[in-house]
């Protein structure tokens, strides 16, 4: 029988959950890795928010730009951090150590009764957009913490590191704003502003990153990710003393 126009097909039963507690995280430690791609912890490659420029050349100084070859991320800076004073007694608490990039680029849902009928195990779902391109994770549990990292095949690294004319410059224009957005030079006085403009070379070797503390429910994390920049002092110090 052919159904009216006006039917009603009545919704499954399903019931939504509270999402996850998810705490504010709190920086432990920062590093920087210099031209050479040196890592010493300090706060060499930090830079600061400015304004940028009206109208800006998004491809100036394109052909002086330098570019790291691609790399696979794997956790051996993150890792040297857990030794540092400042990240010790943290790292004895956490159940998993990752960098940030995994769980806003993977983790889009969690099954946290699995994570407390396992300890720690997560179930991670994959973002629509990565389903298609397919990925893997390098996992490992050591004394009940979780390690992760994103697997790359030298397939893949190739074609990373193959860009096309255009793909290369689009990947430019990028980097580009972020130069004109940011700025070595420490905030101006109150009331003062740096005149917007070319904010130097590009050069991605040079990278200043952050290693925070948070949770997911009651999931210990310790999280590294790079960051840009930072908006005026007192962001520096938190950063810096974790407060």
């Amino acid at each position: 029988m052919a159904r009216q126009a006006n039917d009603i097909f009545p919704l499954p039963n399903t019931k939504v959950s509270d999402p996850p507690t998810f705490q504010r995280p709190l920086a432990l430690l920062t590093f920087s890795y210099t031209p050479s791609r040196t890592l010493v912890f300090d706060n060499s490659a930090m830079r600061y928010y400015k304004d940028p420029p009206i109208g800006a050349r998004l491809d100036r100084d394109y052909e002086n730009w330098i570019k790291r070859p691609e790399e696979r991320t794997r956790l051996d800076a993150l890792l040297q951090c857990l030794e540092r004073d400042e990240a010790k007694a943290e790292a004895q608490r956490a159940q998993l150590v990752t960098w940030r990039g995994i769980m806003t680029k993977y983790v889009n849902d969690w099954d946290l009764r699995a994570m407390h009928r396992n300890n720690i195990v997560p179930r991670i779902i994959i973002a629509p957009q990565e389903f298609r391109e397919g990925w893997e994770l390098n996992v490992m549990l050591v004394d009940g913490k979780m390690f992760l990292e994103e697997h790359v095949s030298e397939s893949k690294l190739n074609e990373k590191e193959a860009l096309s004319g255009d793909q290369r410059l689009f990947t430019y224009y990028g980097y580009a704003f972020e130069s004109y957005c940011t700025t070595e030079n420490a905030p101006e006085p109150e009331g003062q502003a740096e005149a917007p403009g070319w904010g130097g070379r590009v050069d991605t070797n040079v990278q200043w990153c952050a290693v925070v503390k948070t949770k997911l429910s009651d999931v210990r994390m310790i999280l590294g990710a790079e960051v840009d920049c930072v908006r005026g002092e007192a962001m520096l110090h938190t950063a810096a003393s974790g407060h």
